[in-house]
């Protein structure tokens, strides 16, 4: 098909954008032209132009507008091109010429960027030929042929297909909305623990800290005693042997509580000994255990993105499914005017 037969063209720009945390976004841009080579019914680039169907959301607020789905031949009749026309005539659809999707999978974006060219040359193509067949005139002896029979039938196990498609991708998309919703609840629920969790051991850390201090304490306190009870009697020699030798042995005599200090001690070794065990040892769980949620929350971001990317790709295909059936069905009423869809 030459250009001259091509009542518009797209302009589709692909590019992957930054947020502020770093993360990339693929994007993709694609505007639908009229094309003014075309050679044919000069209406047909006006009429196939605005092939994106938007919804609105806040009809103050058009930057609310999210897309909904590719034009199908009933939309062109139904769906106003005007988002000014559309709220004045209280719907809550329009029809646009440019469509902005976007996607944190490369792999997703690479093909929804064909699944966009496809469903607009699709709905092009679906449109002309409906059109080129439906006008003019022309001669039918009844009762048909048999080919023409034949004929028929394909077209009806066409729909059939073509629905039950659609149909099977509505479901999948379902599934991977409630999946992704699952997902996003439980990334709430541990990201709430971690947060926890974690405020909990930066407290405990900071006790354990003070914990490393007592055996310090204990000894400048019995020094301040010997001090002062030099202070009051000089000849006291011993007590200055006392004092070296709490200098010397102040590690090796247990009066030292450092981060290895985990293990419960005697239960003679009185209540202040126990209880700076106890909180060494809660110290240290929490500590391993924020970690341990920090890697399961991690894990549940990764899930998060993964659904999200699966749904995405099945609303595209459900989009795909539904422009297929909307070509099917625009196929059938041309060859089955008097047959109920519904019916098959």
């Amino acid at each position: 098909m030459s250009n001259t037969d091509s009542p518009i063209y797209i302009q589709q720009t692909r590019r992957g954008v930054y947020d502020s945390e770093g993360t990339v976004n693929y994007q993709i841009v694609t505007e639908v032209v009229a094309n003014s080579s075309y050679t044919g019914d000069v209406r047909d680039p006006v009429y196939l132009l605005n092939l994106f169907v938007n919804t609105i959301i806040d009809p103050e607020d058009h930057t609310q507008d999210t897309f909904s789905n590719y034009s199908t031949l009933a939309d062109l009749d139904l769906i106003p091109t005007n988002r000014e026309t559309a709220v004045n005539a209280s719907m809550n659809k329009y029809r646009d010429n440019v469509n902005t999707i976007s996607f944190d999978n490369l792999s997703v974006a690479t093909t929804a960027a064909k699944v966009v060219r496809d469903a607009v040359n699709n709905i092009v193509d679906t449109y002309l030929r409906v059109k080129a067949d439906f006008i003019g005139s022309d001669i039918h002896y009844m009762p048909y042929a048999p080919e023409v029979t034949a004929l028929r039938d394909e077209y009806i196990q066409a729909y059939i297909a073509s629905r039950d498609s659609r149909i099977a991708a509505e479901s999948a998309q379902e599934e991977a909305q409630v999946s992704h919703n699952t997902a996003v609840a439980i990334e709430a629920v541990r990201s709430d623990c971690k947060d926890t969790v974690c405020s909990i051991a930066d407290i405990l850390a900071a006790a354990q800290t003070l914990c490393q201090l007592v055996g310090s304490k204990y000894k400048d306190t019995l020094i301040e005693l010997i001090d002062a009870a030099q202070a009051t009697d000089a000849t006291l020699d011993t007590v200055a042997g006392f004092k070296t030798w709490l200098e010397d042995n102040f590690a090796n005599q247990n009066i030292l509580h450092d981060s290895n200090f985990l293990q419960a001690v005697a239960s003679d070794s009185g209540t202040g000994l126990n209880l700076l065990s106890l909180v060494l040892q809660v110290a240290y769980k929490a500590q391993a255990d924020c970690s341990t949620m920090g890697t399961t929350l991690t894990s549940a971001q990764q899930d998060v993105a993964s659904k999200l990317s699966n749904l995405k790709e099945k609303q595209q295909l459900k989009n795909a499914a539904a422009l297929s059936e909307e070509s099917a069905l625009g196929t059938l009423a041309i060859y089955c005017p008097n047959l109920d869809p519904a019916s098959v």
